[in-house]
């Protein structure tokens, strides 16, 4: 799989919320909604979100 991210301190990936949209096929409005719920993990980065691999499977997993 093709992965867009942005490497951090310890060179884990960090998706930015347009990439992980993309890559999961939904809107930016979507994933917006998920981290304002808590139901998503992201960290803030200046104005911006960033949202971690491994959170991100994690969300998909406890989706099914």
């Amino acid at each position: 799989m093709n992965q867009k991210y942005i490497p951090y301190g310890n060179g884990k990936p960090l998706f930015s919320q347009k990439t992980l949209a993309k890559h999961w096929g939904v809107s930016v409005r979507t994933i917006n909604r998920l981290i304002k719920s808590g139901k998503l993990s992201a960290y803030r980065v200046g104005t911006q979100w960033r949202i971690d691999h491994e959170d991100a499977e994690a969300y998909r997993k406890r989706q099914g």
